[in-house]
């Protein structure tokens, strides 16, 4: 390589730059503070009090410059800071002004990145811009060359997903599962007992407002409508518990939905379990919930799936941020340990696969799992630094616990109790 070659390459590293727009920020401290949505740029943003972030992982360390491109209505005398942090400290503050009407870029000076990894940018105002756009944030210099930036339209973090396999040749009749939250962010759904044919978690749906969700698809291949499923091909109620809401899905597959308004704690632990009772070519599912607060188990819904008559498989379990107005808040979670029943026969799951939503992957690092004891840790979002594991990495070394707890037992018995 000749010097001229060199030349032009290093200037080309030196003057790279990264556009993140402001439909990828998230507002602070009010998620909803800062209208945020679609690929255009913020507008209204009236309430100082609220900041815009965005996140960026660096591979490098360097100096960058920072800038953000506005586009003011009108004359306007404000400032604008922006304030730089990674995962162990604060790498500055830098505040600028701006008065002229019209497109520009409002240049926030430099920042030296110190050690590759997240970095958090904060950027607020002294007062209302509610005849500003802001269009989005720039770095420039060369440690953005190679950042990691989320330049798809999803806000939200990575779904991922801790798979309990079992044997094609079983016929598991009961899945039992635990999750202890650890985190609860705003659209948050830790999934305990996932099958081939349905779900059941909890969510927090608002600040006030968290639920037990029980779901079990329609058969068929509609994805969207189930007015386009044919009657015998969707799954009938047959019970549901009391205050318990039931209804329909959509747009993701379709079938028949059940929730509990119920007000589940961060840091208790949740248990769960699922019944499957096959017969012909149909099979009744059933979710039990185990409500702290009375210390008894009880039922969600069940429904009957046409077009089945098999036992439960292809279990797993996930966390989900559904909205992505919080999708930097970490998610946390332990699950297990998992347990399944084959006719009177109780195993523990004890190995199993990681994965996660594939599409993040070259966006977004932020999450991971481990074995943790007789649970499996599984995390997503926070932008934390930990080293992602491969899409459908083994997992192994869960340890032995002891059978589910006798008022499982004695659950179980009194149910299948009318059909001796």
């Amino acid at each position: 390589m000749g010097p001229i070659t060199l030349a032009v390459l290093l200037l080309a590293q030196q003057s790279a730059m990264r556009e993140i727009p402001t439909s990828q920020a998230y507002s602070e401290p009010n998620p909803e503070g800062i209208e945020i949505g679609g690929s255009g740029p913020v507008q209204g943003w009236d309430n100082p009090k609220n900041h815009l972030v965005w996140y960026v992982k660096f591979r490098q360390t360097g100096d960058i410059n920072l800038a953000v491109h506005l586009n003011a209505k009108t004359k306007i005398d404000s400032g604008l800071r922006v304030r730089s942090s990674d995962s162990v400290q604060t790498l500055g503050a830098s505040y600028a002004r701006f008065a002229a009407a019209g497109e520009q870029d409002v240049n926030l000076g430099t920042l030296k990145i110190k050690q590759p990894g997240y970095v958090r940018f904060e950027l607020g105002s002294d007062q209302s811009l509610k005849g500003v756009e802001i269009s989005s944030l720039r770095l420039s210099g060369s440690a953005v060359t190679d950042a990691l930036i989320n330049e798809t339209r999803w806000r939200s973090s990575a779904s991922v997903h801790v798979r309990w396999p079992v044997a094609k040749e079983s016929t598991v009749s009961w899945f039992y599962n635990e999750i202890l939250p650890k985190t609860s962010p705003l659209s948050t759904y830790y999934m305990a007992c996932g099958w081939s044919r349905g779900y059941f978690g909890i969510q927090v749906n608002s600040p006030t407002e968290r639920r037990v969700i029980f779901s079990v698809w329609d058969s068929g291949n509609e994805a969207v409508n189930r007015n386009k499923v044919d009657k015998d091909l969707q799954v009938q109620l047959v019970g549901k518990g009391e205050g318990v809401f039931t209804g329909s899905f959509g747009n993701e597959g379709t079938g028949g939905h059940s929730h509990l308004v119920y007000p589940w704690k961060t840091g208790q632990l949740q248990r769960f379990l699922v019944r499957a009772q096959p017969q012909g070519d149909k099979t009744t599912y059933s979710g039990y919930y185990y409500f702290n607060d009375k210390k008894q188990w009880g039922l969600i819904s069940s429904w009957i799936a046409p077009k089945d008559g098999t036992y439960l498989h292809s279990l797993y379990s996930f966390i989900e941020d559904f909205w992505g107005g919080e999708g930097q808040r970490q998610r946390l979670a332990d699950f297990g340990p998992a347990w399944v029943r084959s006719g009177s026969e109780w195993s523990q799951v004890r190995e199993g696969t990681f994965t996660h939503t594939a599409r993040m992957a070259n966006y977004r690092e932020d999450y991971f799992f481990k074995v943790n004891g007789t649970r499996v840790t599984a995390s997503a979002g926070g932008y934390t630094d930990d080293v992602p594991p491969q899409y459908g990495a083994k997992y192994s070394g869960v340890k032995a616990s002891k059978p589910p707890a006798s008022d499982v037992l004695k659950f179980i018995d009194q149910i299948e109790a009318p059909q001796k």
